[in-house]
């Protein structure tokens, strides 16, 4: 088994996914997000906005804007 399906096997276990079998062809199957799975992403979300914006708020906007094409540059190099 691959990462992949035992990842997705984990997420269906906590309910935030669920394998809809494609009528068209057998072999296909559609994983599709439940509202528990939108409703953790919706937290996460603004979790993670909440981090940014603490981590963020001492800088002056144009420091922020140095630093966010820093960390764009290094997203970049890793790809």
């Amino acid at each position: 088994m691959s990462n992949t399906s035992r990842l997705i096997d984990k997420l269906i276990d906590k309910k935030l996914v669920k394998r809809n079998p494609c009528k068209e062809n057998r072999r296909k199957v559609e994983i599709v997000i439940t509202e528990m799975g939108l409703s953790v992403l919706s937290n996460l979300d603004h979790k993670i906005e909440n981090a940014e914006k603490k981590i963020l708020d001492p800088l002056d906007n144009e420091s922020q804007k140095k630093l966010r094409k820093l960390l764009n540059k290094i997203n970049l190099i890793k790809q």
